[in-house]
């Protein structure tokens, strides 16, 4: 199997791990086609380790600012489920649950959710309208009181202005 029969698979899987692939292969067809499996870069054989390194460098960075939301002060990071900032000072780990919910309400921090609304976006309309509100007091116990602001008769919104 070849690098971008394997990144082929690893996307139809759901695995969306940066890919870059070093290869011999130099056509423009083989460029395009390694690019269009889903690898985020091509680096044809002979290469320099210094624009290895920088192509290394900037997939990292591209796939940081993919995974991290930053709003009010905190920062989550998504693969790790830790917040950084404000009341929190140091990392505090939250639960999937819990990250996905904080990660909808930072993403549009002045945006009120209903209940409704993030009952299908973030528990798959799977639970009661209750969950909302005891992921809600979780986050509050975990990062501070005006982590998440009621907007009485509305719902919810990211806290920190």
């Amino acid at each position: 199997m070849d690098g971008a029969e394997l990144v082929t698979v690893l996307r139809q899987r759901g695995v969306g791990t940066p890919a870059l692939l070093l290869t011999a292969r130099g056509t423009l067809e083989d460029r395009v086609g390694g690019l269009d499996a889903g690898a985020q870069d091509y680096l044809v054989k002979p290469f320099e380790v210094a624009e290895l390194l920088a192509r290394v460098r900037a997939l990292l960075r591209r796939h940081d600012a993919g995974t991290t939301v930053s709003a009010g002060g905190l920062r989550l990071d998504r693969l790790s489920r830790t917040v950084i900032g404000g009341s929190a000072g140091h990392g505090v780990e939250l639960s999937q649950r819990e990250a996905d919910l904080l990660a909808l309400l930072m993403a549009s921090p002045r945006r009120v959710f209903t209940r409704a609304q993030l009952l299908q976006s973030v528990f798959d309309g799977a639970d009661t309208p209750g969950t909302v509100d005891t992921y809600v007091h979780y986050l509050r116990r975990k990062l501070g009181k005006d982590v998440v602001r009621t907007v009485h008769g509305s719902g919810y919104r990211f806290g920190p202005s």
